[in-house]
């Protein structure tokens, strides 16, 4: 934990995501609390649907890996978060944890 007024980065803080015209970065600021996240934005791509999962059958799929990635990435973010998936309708990521059944263990 980084100490009162220290930015600390964890890892992949700062990396950027560039796709088209569009832009995405990882910022991490302190201040309002001790490690307050600039957005609670989760743009999920095909690996969290508002109450299902990203189809693992494809080349290079792996459910246990999109498990993991749902428990240490996803999960543990703020339940108000916004979730963006690849494609149908948003949600928020407390609304998954309360109903999604693939979220139900590891929420």
């Amino acid at each position: 934990m980084a100490a009162a007024g220290q930015v600390r980065a964890p890892d992949g803080a700062g990396e950027e995501d560039v796709t088209g015209d569009e832009r995405a970065v990882d910022l991490r600021l302190v201040g309002h609390t001790d490690e307050a996240q600039v957005d609670r934005t989760l743009i999920t791509g095909d690996v969290l649907f508002a109450g299902s999962i990203g189809r693992t059958d494809l080349p290079g799929g792996s459910h246990e890996a999109m498990m993991r990635s749902l428990r240490h990435a996803v999960a543990p973010r703020a339940d108000s978060s916004l979730v963006l998936p690849g494609h149908g309708p948003a949600t928020t990521l407390g609304r998954e944890k309360a109903t999604n059944p693939y979220l139900q263990d590891i929420a």
